[in-house]
């Protein structure tokens, strides 16, 4: 393994009236398999998640004051503590994506107002399913996203919740079927880590 760019998490401090920020790197590293996929690994964030070979892991950093931002997996948004996404290389049309987005989670019972919040939106007929990811108790919906329906899975774990996310149906997607295989390999080796 080798140390990769530090990830950087947002912490407000305060005391005496004042509130600062806080920078605190989270260690990264980065394993090749024999099949040429990539082991991401990120003890502070507490999970793992292979990448297929031939797709980069980028981390999400923090957004400086007046910084625009282009797109959305560039930088940690409101209540992300850590954000990843893997990206297809050498796909011109419609590159396949996943991401995982890593939330604070104070006690079990935010986890049911996560989902309450996170249902009250565009969420397809289907509505909410409770599954298990990685050994820990966890909930799947599919959402409308503009032009195509979206998976979101969230992992729910003491003190964190993780999202996962990919495309459920993209009829703009060339290479589908293909990318729905690679996404459900990767959901499959989505593990966390011991705190």
């Amino acid at each position: 393994m080798r140390c990769m760019r530090p990830d950087f998490k947002y912490e407000t401090r305060r005391g005496s009236g004042v509130v600062g920020l806080l920078l605190i790197p989270w260690v990264a590293t980065y394993a090749h398999a024999q099949d040429g996929n990539r082991v991401y690994r990120n003890e502070e964030a507490g999970y793992s998640i292979t990448a297929p070979a031939g797709w980069s892991a980028d981390v999400a950093s923090p957004r400086s004051a007046g910084q625009g931002v282009m797109r959305e997996d560039e930088v940690l948004l409101e209540g992300e503590l850590h954000k990843l996404t893997l990206r297809e290389g050498g796909q011109a049309i419609w590159p396949g994506q996943f991401q995982v987005r890593v939330y604070d989670s104070a006690d079990a019972a935010s986890h049911d107002r996560w989902v309450a919040e996170w249902t009250a939106g565009d969420v397809w007929e289907s509505g909410v399913r409770d599954t298990t990811v990685a050994g820990a108790p966890a909930a799947r919906l599919a959402r409308w996203n503009y032009d195509h329906l979206g998976t979101e899975i969230a992992v729910f774990r003491p003190g964190r919740i993780y999202l996962l996310m990919f495309d459920e149906q993209n009829g703009n997607d060339p290479d589908f079927e293909r990318h729905q295989s690679e996404y459900r390999r990767i959901v499959a080796s989505f593990r966390l880590l011991d705190p």
